[in-house]
């Protein structure tokens, strides 16, 4: 979108796949706070991981790790989503 970037995705332990978002300064941008990674990016990224058939595919291999910075690579907050989120 307008304010969030992918940079880059890395998977290290072949565990947890971690997508690193940059969310771009300036306008609403300064809004995201970790309070609001934590509670309202993660409900709706959650929401669509497990609805969405291939997300959920690759929660049955993988953790799903997303963590956001600002563009000034100011780290804001991070959340993991598990397959254990979908069953509950």
């Amino acid at each position: 979108d307008s304010i969030t970037s992918l940079t880059r995705t890395l998977c290290m332990d072949g565990k947890k796949l971690d997508y690193y978002y940059t969310i771009k300064t300036g306008g609403i941008g300064d809004a995201i706070t970790s309070s609001v990674v934590k509670k309202e990016l993660k409900n709706s990224t959650m929401n669509g991981a497990c609805t969405t058939p291939a997300t959920l595919s690759t929660l049955k291999f993988f953790d799903l790790g997303y963590i956001y910075y600002t563009d000034t690579n100011k780290y804001i907050g991070e959340f993991l989503i598990t397959l254990s989120d979908c069953e509950n």
